[in-house]
């Protein structure tokens, strides 16, 4: 895959790495667009789908730890979850221990739409490996638990640069 060489100078020593996020930034899009039309799920701006994912794994989260765990601008956050209210996927309660917070979980439809947009994945990724080589879906199987390790990784690489860099917590689209 081509890149710019002068995006090297930011990033010295992580030419190796370049082809491997690409092709899995790449299949990500391809997979959130597939999976949509095969689920038949109204498609949401990226950044409301990031919030309605941290909502379903953690059902009764703040604005502020979406904000925080999606790496998102709270105020993008606020809006999403407006949006998200609106199309019945999310609904909010007011914290008991602290009347002035807000809680968000999901609704039943939004689990529905989670599970089924899950089996849509699964079914893409089955019938994209049924023509390959057996070697090649066996490196894919073995990948999972090392594509994990590496998501926890990047958790903890991401928080020790907000916390040290004092980046932005706006991430790319």
């Amino acid at each position: 895959m081509s890149h710019d060489a002068s995006v090297d100078q930011w990033h010295p020593g992580t030419d190796e790495w370049r082809d491997l996020a690409i092709v899995v930034h790449q299949l990500a899009r391809r997979l959130r667009q597939q999976s949509l039309a095969l689920a038949r799920i109204d498609a949401v701006p990226p950044t409301t789908a990031e919030v309605l994912r941290v909502i379903v794994n953690r059902p009764g989260v703040s604005i502020h730890e979406i904000a925080a765990v999606g790496l998102l601008q709270q105020s993008n956050v606020s809006a999403a979850v407006t949006d998200l209210c609106r199309r019945g996927l999310v609904s909010k309660t007011t914290d008991p221990q602290d009347r002035r917070r807000v809680l968000v979980h999901p609704t039943p439809q939004a689990i529905d739409n989670g599970r089924r947009i899950e089996s849509a994945w699964a079914h893409l990724y089955a019938q994209a490996v049924a023509g390959m080589d057996p070697v090649l879906v066996g490196l894919l199987r073995a990948a999972t638990p090392a594509l994990l390790a590496l998501d926890d990784r990047l958790d903890a690489v991401v928080g020790a640069d907000e916390a040290t860099n004092g980046a932005s917590t706006t991430a790319p689209g």
